[in-house]
């Protein structure tokens, strides 16, 4: 059933009394920016989150914007799944600003977001360093042209598998890795 922002406001109040709530899949139920502003308020209470899927809502640029004042306090947290929401550039930049402090953060999706070129842009720039991400999935977010740190074999020292294309492409030794970013950076400049 869709519940909506109504009904994500309504169960917001619920998650505030669970406190050792570790997973939370919300997907396909039409939560939108109000919606994500309520869940945001109320995440906050449950800091041994580790799994937060809130995908194929309609979150917007100001829902991800509330979330990501809550993500950055969710220091347990493991995965995070927003694809199929309209985060837009925009969306992209303000959850770009909590990812330096997502340490620990295995696992990211936000497939068919409608990033476009700058929102993979600072998505990537912000993504640097993080020691412990192994699966990142951008697939259908029209980017046309890798950012450079693509072909930076440090970019992501953890990083096993990448979504870009309809296809997953897995790089597992660093070298593969190097070699292969480049080759994908190196086709996207040809044919942007």
């Amino acid at each position: 059933d869709l519940i909506g922002d109504e009904g994500a406001a309504r169960l917001a109040e619920a998650l505030r009394e669970m406190k050792e709530l570790q997973e939370l899949a919300l997907f396909n139920i039409y939560i939108g920016d109000e919606g994500a502003a309520s869940l945001a308020e109320a995440l906050r209470e449950t800091k041994d989150l580790q799994g937060l899927n809130l995908s194929g809502n309609n979150i917007g640029p100001e829902g991800a914007a509330r979330l990501a004042g809550t993500l950055r306090e969710l220091k347990k947290l493991r995965g995070l799944s927003l694809h199929q929401n309209h985060l837009g550039p925009e969306g992209a930049t303000r959850l770009a600003m909590a990812l330096p402090e997502m340490k620990k953060l295995q696992t990211l999706s936000l497939t068919s977001t409608n990033l476009g070129p700058e929102g993979a842009a600072r998505l990537a720039e912000a993504l640097r360093g993080m020691k412990e991400l192994q699966k990142l999935s951008l697939q259908d977010n029209k980017i046309c042209r890798l950012p450079d740190m693509f072909s930076d074999p440090h970019w992501l020292p953890a990083l096993t598998e990448l979504f870009i294309f309809d296809d997953s492409i897995v790089y597992p030794p660093k070298q593969i890795w190097h070699d292969g970013l480049a080759a994908i950076r190196g086709f996207f400049q040809e044919h942007s």
